[in-house]
């Protein structure tokens, strides 16, 4: 893992920059793009177009009544329904949405400059357990895309949004009604690697603050000691206001935390809403930033403004973050 941080991290900087430079240059390399903006464009119009259509339809139907009815179903046979045959031959012949253009032909192509053997797409796997394990408690969760490094120690990670239902009452006009309202549990990146021993058992460090008023610890809806697992202490003051620790194994556990390990989970716990699972040699670690790196652009102006220069030093940007943030557990 030397080897790779040192190839990654600094020494093949330049040789990677001009690796991108003639990437950006490449004639056929710009056609390409010039078309994946194309696509991507179409599929605004047609986003923009479907809310226009659903408007224009509402407001007839209301205006006219009956008349206004019959206007929506010749509008829809004769305007919508070819448009929408010519967005079906389109995904029939490979073309995607715009998630799928950004990350996999116009990011994933930039990435494999930097890291030959990675990969990058919308879609991808994070077990149910380990997304359990290190957010608040939730129900339903939605992982996209995913970014894996192809290094040793497999290094992947994805942005992550949870959410569960809850059941609000509110009053109008003096009257109580019920209304199911989405909660928004965790929103940010989950990382993930294999680690180079094996842990006996398995490891949580859950992010926990003070009440403003009597200044109790809590851990807000991160899940607390697990069947099977013990909540234990360490010599070490700072961590009591940053963090819990639960493990299966006291023994193991205590030797994974060396005074390093400790002295990262506060640095980094105590300034971001971070949480640790280990198990075996996998290691999760998630990261509540409110934010997603790499949205799809969504406006027209978005689209027109990408380019392989300014993804690039984006997407180093990230690469050197996630390297970083993960480096003390790689040695």
């Amino acid at each position: 893992m030397a080897d790779f941080q040192e190839n990654y991290l600094g020494t093949n900087r330049q040789e990677e920059q001009e690796r991108v430079r003639q990437l950006a240059d490449d004639p056929e390399v710009q056609a390409r793009l010039t078309k994946i903006r194309g696509e991507m464009q179409e599929n605004i119009k047609w986003k923009n177009y479907l809310i226009v259509a659903a408007i224009v339809a509402g407001l007839l139907i209301i205006v006219f009544k009956l008349l206004g009815i019959l206007l929506v179903g010749l509008l829809y046979f004769f305007v919508y329904r070819p448009k929408k045959e010519q967005r079906n031959a389109y995904f029939a012949k490979g073309g995607k949405n715009n998630d799928d253009l950004y990350a996999e032909e116009f990011l994933k192509p930039i990435l494999q400059k930097i890291f030959p053997k990675a990969n990058l797409g919308q879609r991808g796997s994070l077990p149910l357990q380990a997304m359990k394990k290190v957010t608040p408690k939730s129900e339903k969760y939605e992982p996209f895309f995913f970014l894996s490094l192809g290094d040793e120690q497999d290094t992947r990670m994805c942005n992550l949004y949870s959410s569960h239902m809850e059941t609000r009452i509110e009053t109008r006009n003096g009257k109580e009604y019920a209304k199911n309202v989405q909660v928004t549990d965790f929103v940010g990146q989950v990382f993930s690697m294999q680690l180079p021993v094996n842990f006996n058992g398995q490891l949580r460090v859950v992010p926990t603050k003070k009440t403003l008023v009597l200044k109790r610890e809590v851990q807000d809806a991160y899940p607390g000691a697990l069947p099977g697992e013990q909540k234990i202490d360490v010599e070490d003051i700072q961590h009591n206001e940053n963090f819990n620790i639960y493990c299966s194994d006291e023994l193991s556990a205590r030797k994974f935390l060396s005074p390093r390990v400790l002295t990262w989970f506060d640095e980094h716990i105590s300034q971001n809403g971070l949480c640790v699972y280990l198990e075996g040699n996998k290691l999760y670690i998630s990261l509540y930033t409110d934010n997603f790196i790499f949205p799809t652009p969504q406006t027209p102006e978005e689209v027109d403004g990408l380019s392989i220069e300014k993804e690039y030093k984006e997407l180093r940007k990230q690469l050197d973050f996630l390297l970083d943030f993960t480096k003390v557990f790689q040695s």
